[in-house]
């Protein structure tokens, strides 16, 4: 996870603990991941995917190769995704590498952000219909945070944040929503992602 605290200079504090690499870039290798798919568990063998969580997964991974497949870069996917924890829910996850070239890591970044897994697919709907019924000014939430170099440089998608402003915290998490959704659960499973700001809090 990548964790920080950030302070706008004039009021407002932000502090997340994001468990998604959007670009990592080192020397003549790029990581990124697929997170997408969620379930609660206390360990590792109660977890039971369905095929929900696997769709809502497989959606980001193909946004990915066809991106990659846009800007002309052979990746490679790991063939299955894994289980990864973070913070009090499981994901579904697949790494992905691949060799680096002439685009920066920011250019990369821009041509991946957003996923499916924060803006929907197809994206230009989905962001459309987002920018309408949301009814919520996300700020930095969903954005993307970290650092650049020449040696390395890695930015993640920024999730599981909150902005405070004197003695009010606001915190932001959301679900992927599919067509085959339960609504009482993906609410149980927002609130269980806000949990990871909430106890530091």
């Amino acid at each position: 996870e990548f964790c920080y605290i950030f302070y706008d200079g004039s009021s407002q504090f932000w502090y997340a603990a994001s468990p998604e690499v959007l670009i990592k870039k080192q020397a003549k290798t790029l990581k990124t991941m697929a997170l997408a798919g969620t379930q609660i568990a206390e360990v590792e063998s109660k977890l039971n995917w369905t095929k929900k969580e696997f769709d809502e997964h497989q959606f980001v991974v193909d946004y990915i190769d066809q991106t990659f497949d846009n800007l002309d870069i052979e990746a490679r996917f790991e063939s299955k995704p894994k289980n990864s924890k973070a913070g009090f829910v499981w994901h579904l996850k697949t790494e992905i590498e691949a060799e680096n070239n002439d685009y920066s890591c920011l250019d990369i970044a821009k041509a991946l952000h957003p996923s499916p897994a924060i803006c929907g697919t197809p994206k230009k709907e989905a962001k459309a219909f987002i920018l309408n019924k949301e009814q919520l000014d996300r700020s930095y939430y969903c954005g993307y945070v970290g650092y650049l170099s020449k040696a390395e440089s890695q930015l993640f998608v920024n999730l599981r944040c909150a902005n405070q402003v004197s003695n009010q915290v606001e915190i932001f998490a959301g679900g992927g929503l599919t067509v085959d959704s339960e609504l009482k659960s993906e609410w149980q499973e927002s609130q269980n992602k806000s949990k990871t700001i909430a106890a530091f809090l």
